[in-house]
């Protein structure tokens, strides 16, 4: 099955540009709703296809249904958080052991971390629990260890490490850091680095940092930044959280 239009790209581009200069930030939210959701709903539709293929075929690599299940994941992800974006922009608080989201969100970036070639230490007991919006957290980690993978990739060290860890620092906050061996962020930027679209990278958007810092403020937390240059940066924000 065909889902695409036949409407020439530069035409598509262009229109979008019209609507989206024309539109109140609020239409622009329900736009931007509309158009993610028919490609990742499509996305969606062909894994579980491709899944239920997988199941039929003989002499194939199990690692292929893990394969199509992992982007039905990422994908299903993907409408989750764009609905809570536009539908439910505040905190939606659940009791959760950061042990496992920590390991839930490795989960998702698997690939780009054997692309950087990055070895990941974590320091998280299993006993700590944090009282958070889950997709929210998962996001925001995930916009940390992608901005540490892409200072790994910039440095010519054989040393690719990003450190995940945990500390209680009262009965009820838990103090979370993401550091990495990569090249540090530069003095010019360092004081600016969380405001939106501030970026080191040349195809970047300059949102990640942003969104994280607004993820971590609704939860009523801080994030902060110790950075070295050439020898790596150390994000760490604190949420509400215990030990049991």
């Amino acid at each position: 099955m065909d889902i695409a239009k036949d409407i020439p790209i530069n035409d598509a581009v262009e229109t979008h540009e019209e609507i989206f200069g024309a539109s109140s930030p609020e239409t622009k939210l329900v736009i931007m709703e509309h158009e993610l959701m028919q490609p990742l709903s499509a996305i969606i539709c062909y894994g579980f296809s491709g899944e239920s293929m997988y199941k039929e075929a003989q002499n194939v690599s199990p690692e292929l249904g893990e394969y199509f299940r992992k982007i039905v994941a990422q994908a299903q992800r993907a409408v989750t958080i764009i609905k809570r974006c536009t539908n439910q922009p505040n905190v939606v608080p659940s009791h959760a052991n950061l042990h496992e989201i920590i390991q839930e969100t490795l989960s998702f970036l698997d690939y780009e971390i054997s692309e950087a070639d990055a070895q990941i230490e974590t320091n998280i007991r299993q006993s700590l629990y944090i009282d958070v919006d889950r997709v929210q957290i998962i996001q925001l980690l995930i916009n940390l260890i992608r901005n540490s993978l892409d200072a790994l990739k910039k440095t010519s060290s054989n040393i690719r490490t990003i450190s995940i860890g945990a500390t209680l620092i009262s009965n009820r906050e838990v103090q979370i850091s993401v550091a990495d061996t990569g090249c540090g962020i530069s003095d010019n930027i360092v004081d600016q680095i969380f405001l939106p679209f501030v970026t080191t990278k040349s195809d970047g958007r300059g949102l990640g940092l942003a969104i994280s810092l607004a993820i971590v403020e609704a939860h009523k937390g801080y994030l902060r930044i110790d950075n070295k240059i050439s020898t790596g940066a150390r994000f760490y924000f604190n949420l509400p959280g215990q030990e049991e």
